[in-house]
């Protein structure tokens, strides 16, 4: 679904159903444009969604064309906002990986749509105060990588003593949601607020599994139509 407007006017975004979304991706004009053009197209999209106070429950992933630029995407975008500059990823990635032989393999098996991949899963009530060493036995078929806390703050490898609290989310490498049961404790269907980061569509197929829609929206300017 495609509907033409601008981030900065309310009633554009309500058109879109911003409010409801579980992600907003903020991206600049066309990449012809200059830098400086693209992020302010972003940090305008910042600043409505900031001042409406949307998305409800969701979270915005806001791509930076500036390094300079990411400190005031971050201060005005909030902890729910996650700012992301392109080239220093791409260009860590590639040196990393021309010094580590078969790491491409490995992202791309880790990022793609074969075998694992990464999932979010809310941690139960069940778990609350209990240690993540003692939750991670509880996934006989998955592994628990980490933590996402109520804030949005990504915790890798917490330790096994970390304890669990309401409002945290679990980052689990599983093959598909169907390993998300635990061993014992719940019921046999993965809870309805899974999702699957990579936004595998094979889990429309799966059997035996609740999954709730998700509604994801995506900003992205063209150069005829920017306007600073």
């Amino acid at each position: 679904m495609v509907r033409r407007g601008h981030p900065k006017n309310l009633s554009d975004l309500r058109e879109v159903s911003a409010d409801s979304c579980a992600t907003i991706v903020l991206d600049g004009v066309s990449r012809s444009a200059l830098r400086k053009e693209r992020d302010n197209f972003v940090l305008q999209a910042l600043i409505s969604l900031q001042g409406a106070g949307w998305p409800l429950k969701g979270h915005v992933l806001a791509l930076c064309a500036l390094e300079e630029n990411q400190a005031i995407f971050k201060k005005i975008g909030g902890p729910m906002t996650h700012v992301l500059h392109l080239d220093e990823f791409m260009g860590k990635l590639m040196v990393q990986a021309s010094r580590t032989s078969g790491l491409c393999q490995v992202l791309s098996s880790l990022l793609g749509y074969a075998d694992s991949e990464f999932y979010l899963h809310p941690v139960p009530a069940s778990f609350f105060g209990k240690s993540f060493g003692c939750a991670n036995k509880e996934f006989p078929k998955a592994i628990l990588a980490g933590v996402m806390s109520k804030t949005g703050e990504t915790i890798l490898c917490p330790g096994a003593d970390h304890e669990l609290s309401l409002g945290e989310t679990f980052i689990v490498l599983a093959e598909d949601e169907t390993a998300l049961t635990p061993s014992k404790g719940w019921t046999s269907a993965p809870d309805e607020l899974t999702r699957p980061i990579s936004g595998d569509t094979r889990a429309l197929n799966r059997q035996g599994t609740l999954l709730q829609p998700e509604n994801i929206l995506i900003i992205v300017g063209t150069g005829n139509s920017y306007h600073p």
